[in-house]
């Protein structure tokens, strides 16, 4: 039987058409898929980057631009605390030519003024180092229990240019939990109100 050209021809034409849209989909797909590979690679690097807690579970402080960044250890028992200098990577320890460091520190908001010694690390160039440590004493010492009650300022030089971390730390769940309890008492106060206010209404009916 002998069909019309015509008409093989757009049976071609439809067969070349739908062949070039399936082979199209799935590289359109491939490539979405592979975009939210690399995003969400990208994202988990950044929160890598900017965890709260260093190597030696210490908190992290960033200096500059996060050019340095260093690590404040605290001892509860010892009441020892340690400074550890970093690169902008917390895998990589910075050693400077600095014999102390100056720490203004606040313990429950009173200040606390601590010098650092150079306590050098193995691996340290010598006449460097990357560790610093000094011990709390008096009321500081007595009401920090862990680094979290520790808040305040550490200045340092590294390689010439002068650096100030600020030690922060995010106390937002703690309120949120003050607020919480205080919604709750003035609940219940304003019920305690209510069931007065009707038993007097019911004094007065008798």
């Amino acid at each position: 039987m002998n069909l019309p050209r015509k008409f093989v021809w757009m049976v071609c034409l439809t067969a070349a058409v739908y062949m070039t849209g399936c082979n199209n989909e799935p590289a359109g797909e491939t490539k979405k898929v592979e975009q939210a590979s690399e995003d969400k690679h990208d994202h988990e690097g950044h929160d890598h980057d900017e965890h709260e807690h260093g190597p030696h579970d210490g908190h992290v402080i960033e200096l500059g631009d996060e050019e340095y960044h260093a690590e404040l250890a605290y001892d509860g028992k010892s009441k020892k605390v340690t400074i550890y200098v970093y690169g902008p990577e917390l895998k990589k320890s910075v050693a400077i030519d600095q014999k102390e460091i100056v720490a203004d520190l606040k313990v429950e908001e009173k200040p606390v003024s601590l010098k650092l010694k150079a306590v050098p690390k193995e691996g340290d160039a010598e006449g460097k180092s990357s560790r610093f440590e000094a011990t709390l004493t008096g009321e500081a010492a007595e009401h920090a229990h862990d680094a979290e009650e520790i808040e305040g300022t550490i200045k340092l030089k590294i390689n010439g240019t002068d650096f100030e971390g600020a030690i922060e730390h995010d106390h937002d769940h703690d309120h949120g939990d003050h607020d919480h309890h205080d919604d709750d008492h003035d609940d219940k106060d304003h019920d305690h109100k209510d069931g007065d206010e009707d038993d007097h209404k019911d004094d007065k009916k008798e």
